[in-house]
């Protein structure tokens, strides 16, 4: 049975709540420090991301090019299809701190791997198809009810993995960036890295 305060109350708001928080705490750092970017510019793409999944919980039809108008499926998909290239660009730029042209794509450090680049390169691609697998819904052989539910079934599996790799180069990254104000000069010329604490050591001479 279907309920209205279920499909127009409920599941936009679990939706866009997440998101809504994101933006939050974005807004909240933008007017404590004064910068535009990161903080504005997550903003905008939490902003962007928040319009698109509200208006997918309450116009699933919008997905459905046999119903609705063809004028709002357009500029609905358009701007489905650019929010996901927005949250790429800033998965692999920003959050993970690669993109450099000077080491292949890839930064200067990498922890993780860093015998072994290609696994970021894999890792680049996999984000990529994984956030774009929504465009699967698209394909009119794939809006049956039963086949819908096995494609959301898959995507909400995949976007586990996904999550869970783009976590772990996401703390690698910010990690390189919290110790990157305390890299002091070594002897053979190299930097090594100096973490302060919070407290004297009684050991401390």
């Amino acid at each position: 049975v279907e309920s209205w305060e279920m499909n127009f109350v409920v599941i936009p708001v679990v939706m866009c709540w997440p998101l809504w928080l994101r933006l939050a705490q974005n807004l909240s750092r933008l007017y404590a420090t004064g910068n535009n970017f990161p903080f504005l510019a997550n903003a905008a793409k939490y902003a962007l991301a928040h319009t698109v999944t509200i208006f997918s919980a309450l116009h699933p039809e919008l997905l459905n090019f046999d119903s609705g108008s063809g004028f709002d499926i357009t500029v609905f998909v358009f701007v489905f299809v650019v929010t996901t290239f927005v949250t790429f660009a800033w998965d692999v730029l920003v959050d993970w701190g690669l993109g450099d042209t000077h080491f292949g794509g890839l930064r200067a450090q990498l922890m993780l791997a860093p015998a072994h680049p290609s696994l970021y390169y894999a890792a680049i691609v996999a984000d990529f198809f994984m956030r774009n697998l929504w465009t699967v819904q698209l394909v009119p052989q794939f809006q049956s009810t039963h086949t819908v539910l096995l494609s959301t079934a898959g995507t909400t599996a995949l976007e586990v993995v996904r999550r869970t790799f783009w976590g772990l180069i996401r703390v690698e990254n910010e990690m390189l960036h919290n110790t990157r104000n305390y890299e002091y000069p070594t002897k053979d010329g190299e930097f090594g890295h100096f973490i302060p604490l919070y407290f004297d050591s009684p050991f401390q001479k």
